[in-house]
């Protein structure tokens, strides 16, 4: 079988360079914990569900070695999503030059001298250089000031904010406790006009109106965003409210209605809690501000981030801008199969090919890739003579000479970007 791997690819476009880390992270600790029987659940996890290997074993061995195979692997990659809530927001980013992730309100002096600058920096993880003007600006405020977002898109005197989850449960009740805080905590920075930027030439401090006004942005929209419902289709207020979530939201932001309301500086305030959008004017210094503050699903964040000349009009649009490779699924399905024969004989085929590898510089490493792919005989030989008696004994699970060469190929890349 013919497969398209990122890892043994020559980087060529933007988002295999966004991916690539990523990739070689999840394939590099799949294949650990193919390759150690000891990577395991922790013990009470095991036996507060009944999994204990020994338990099992008396009724159901056939199910007790699969479980043992599979959960460790599993485990990982519920728990770690490899990057994934970091690319969908490089994505946007990729996708819109007008958006950018990881904002922090001190950021503000680096998005209006050089906002490409600063997207590229976020893009690509580089720290960032050092903007001679930037420097002539400092920050005043406090770590509960400098408001972090996942998301901001700036324009011609406008600016949208948005706090992102992935899935309508992600976080629960306390993720929507946190999100629509940061929102409050943005309007209270407004309402109190503290001193958070100055101008080190001159000494002025700015509030955040203030400097707002005098990069001429006259409108603010911060939204608090969720992209799926739980059965993966575009996020929804029905599949928030399904999952018991959406009186939170709605809660939160009746929240920020009372304090828009009760501050006089706060005028034509109006909440829409049907689709869960707030709107005010804040006034201060003959300085106007324009703010939406909203609750947003699906397709509408996609309709938020996204410009007409992306033609990305919805989730599904933005979904298949996401090229597809075989690296993580094949390290998987080799990797659930090898953990097997670990349990059963203490050693597997993953092993052998491995410490056959690790022995060879990278120029040697290279020579073999197109022996693998060609199922060359004489090349496979070289290692089973080597080690006849252990293949010998680990061929007995009556595997097919395609699957031998997919875990040489495992264990190359395993090797290769090690």
């Amino acid at each position: 079988m013919k497969y398209n791997l990122l890892l043994l690819k020559k980087v060529s476009d933007v988002q295999e360079e966004l991916l690539i880390n990523s990739y070689s992270n999840i394939f590099s600790n799949l294949c650990e914990i193919g390759l150690q029987k000891e990577y395991d659940l922790d013990s009470i996890y095991k036996r507060y569900m009944g999994f204990v290997y020994s338990n099992i074993n008396k009724s159901d061995s056939h199910f007790a070695i699969e479980l043992e195979s599979i959960l460790p692997l599993f485990s990982y990659l519920q728990h770690s999503q490899g990057g994934r809530g970091i690319f969908i927001e490089k994505l946007f980013s990729l996708l819109n030059k007008d958006v950018s992730r990881d904002f922090r309100l001190r950021y503000f002096p680096l998005i209006f001298l050089d906002f490409e600058k600063y997207r590229k920096t976020k893009l690509f993880d580089k720290v960032h250089n050092s903007y001679d003007k930037s420097k002539l600006w400092g920050w005043e405020g406090t770590k509960k000031d400098d408001v972090v977002f996942d998301l901001c898109k700036y324009g011609r005197n406008k600016i949208i904010f948005c706090d992102l989850k992935n899935r309508v449960d992600s976080g629960g009740t306390s993720a929507r406790r946190e999100s629509i805080g940061k929102i409050q905590n943005v309007l209270k920075l407004l309402n109190e006009s503290k001193r958070l930027f100055v101008n080190k030439e001159n000494n002025l401090k700015y509030s955040l109106l203030n400097y707002l006004a005098e990069n001429y942005i006259s409108e603010l929209r911060i939204s608090f965003g969720i992209l799926y419902n739980v059965d993966s289709s575009p996020g929804t207020q029905i599949g928030d409210k399904n999952q018991g979530f959406l009186g939170e939201s709605k809660k939160q932001m009746s929240y920020i209605f009372d304090y828009l309301s009760i501050h006089d500086v706060f005028s034509n305030v109006k909440f829409d809690e049907h689709n869960l959008k707030l709107y005010a004017t804040f006034s201060r210094d003959n300085i106007n501000l324009n703010i939406q503050i909203s609750c947003d699903y699906g397709n509408d964040i996609i309709n938020l981030f996204m410009d007409g000349e992306s033609k990305i009009k919805t989730l599904y649009d933005f979904e298949n801008k996401i090229n597809l490779y075989d690296d993580i699924w094949l390290c998987l399905k080799i990797n659930i199969k090898e953990r097997e024969l670990l349990i059963k004989y203490n050693e597997n085929l993953i092993q052998i090919f491995t410490n056959y590898f690790l022995t060879k510089s990278k120029l040697e490493l290279s020579s073999y890739l197109d022996k693998i792919f060609k199922h060359s005989h004489e090349f496979f030989n070289l290692i089973y003579l080597d080690n006849k008696t252990k293949i010998d004994k680990l061929f007995r699970d009556n595997m097919g000479q395609e699957y031998i060469y997919d875990v040489m190929l495992i264990a190359y890349i395993y090797c290769y970007i090690k």
